[in-house]
């Protein structure tokens, strides 16, 4: 049975048509997450996208998502003294401009870091502010199962100001903490897995790291002062750990007994993310925990055995391109 036609079939099923998937964007860019485009059908995202223009929320037609929330807001975990507005930090690249303040460029934490100059304050100025709690409260939305955020320093405590339900019925969370000192108090790296080590219901499935050039952009103009030397030596130098993608998944073993739709859903994200071993467990875990009524439509039947093809192709793949490889050796070595 082919993705497409197993997708469809579980956006007709009946806990998924009453109760949507909600996908949770913070710091969204304005484009669609590749991940989400074959669930953002049947999906509600609520997103976040401050603009000094208007500081509503609005439901926006969209093309892409059943339904598009989009809170044109900063993000925080907490509104000092009641108020609805926050301190926030533009800076020479707007896509890192902060409620935190950075450090300073050209000081001894930020100087020999080649993307520092991207994170000089240009103006600090007063923005309408929201907590996730409010946002859900004023959409009407129960629940959020994959929680996305890059908001630039806070991404754990956006997370952990959810209530403690709230967070553990999250499937997915994904955040991109930083190994350096960029701003000031902002949640690390070490926090992240800290923290999150403490809930025995999220493992890491993701921890992608991100890399730059150690060396001042002054310094590194002077080295390489044409173009050409630079984009070759941009790609050449060895580069240090500077921040991560982090994704945690929710492994479901609850001292509540998980719905139908929570497995779907844990099946689908992991799916869609290419983790055909842990759809594989979910499908799995299902069939064991679910009551006969739940599974009589065969549904976790027929997930398994997808999840179980693609482990198997992904085997066949490997095998054939080692076998390729040895073919091309023998033909190499034979002359």
């Amino acid at each position: 049975m082919k993705l497409e036609t197993i997708i469809s079939k579980i956006a007709q099923l009946e806990e998924i048509q009453t109760n949507p998937p909600v996908l949770v964007d913070v710091g969204a860019s304005g484009a669609l997450i590749p991940q989400w485009k074959n669930i953002a059908h049947f999906s509600i995202c609520i997103a976040f996208d401050a603009d000094d223009r208007e500081f509503d929320f609005i439901e926006k037609e969209s093309n892409d998502f059943k339904k598009l929330f989009v809170f044109n807001r900063i993000v925080t975990d907490k509104l000092e003294n009641g108020k609805d507005e926050a301190t926030f930090y533009l800076t020479n690249n707007p896509y890192c401009s902060s409620l935190l303040e950075p450090f300073d460029s050209k000081g001894e934490k930020m100087e020999n870091y080649y993307f520092a100059d991207y994170f000089e304050v240009e103006k600090q100025t007063t923005l309408k502010a929201i907590t996730l709690n409010d946002a859900l409260k004023q959409v009407e939305v129960p629940q959020i199962d994959w929680f996305k955020t890059d908001s630039q320093g806070i991404d754990l405590r956006l997370f952990t100001s959810l209530s403690k339900e709230l967070q553990d019925k999250t499937i997915v969370a994904e955040f991109e903490p930083g190994f350096v000192d960029i701003y000031k108090g902002e949640d690390k790296i070490i926090d992240v897995l800290q923290e999150l080590s403490k809930n025995s219901l999220f493992f890491l499935t993701e921890f992608d790291v991100k890399r730059v050039v150690q060396l001042s952009q002054t310094t590194f103009q002077r080295l390489y002062p044409t173009k050409v030397k630079q984009d070759a030596a941009l790609n050449a130098l060895r580069t240090v750990p500077a921040w991560s993608e982090m994704t945690y998944m929710n492994n479901l073993k609850t001292d509540k007994t998980p719905t139908k739709r929570d497995f779907i859903l844990g099946w689908l994200f992991s799916t869609i993310q290419n983790h055909h071993d842990l759809a594989f467990n979910y499908a799995t875990q299902a069939k064991e925990k679910l009551s006969k009524e739940e599974l009589n439509d065969n549904l976790f039947h027929d997930l398994q055995n997808y999840s179980y093809d693609e482990l198997e192709n992904i085997l066949a793949s490997t095998k054939g391109a080692f076998q390729h490889f040895k073919y091309t050796v023998k033909k190499f070595l034979k002359g």
